[in-house]
């Protein structure tokens, strides 16, 4: 879900997401590494750094995405 609606809100929507790895980390909230691929290349390996602070308006929070 958290990899979900952070791509969502960098207007990436993918139909089909596979996750490869993720670690998670408490911080002012939780921190997640996630490693991903998403349709139509899933050949291509994405890192999301996402921080989920569900108390706040906004609760991600996309620190980088390459």
């Amino acid at each position: 879900r958290v990899a979900k609606e952070a791509l969502s809100q960098m207007t990436i929507c993918p139909v089909s997401l596979q996750i490869l790895s993720a670690r998670s980390q408490v911080v002012e909230g939780i921190k997640y590494d996630i490693n991903l691929t998403y349709a139509p290349d899933f050949s291509k390996v994405h890192k999301l750094v996402v921080v989920s602070q569900p108390w706040k308006e906004d609760p991600y929070k996309v620190l980088s995405y390459t």
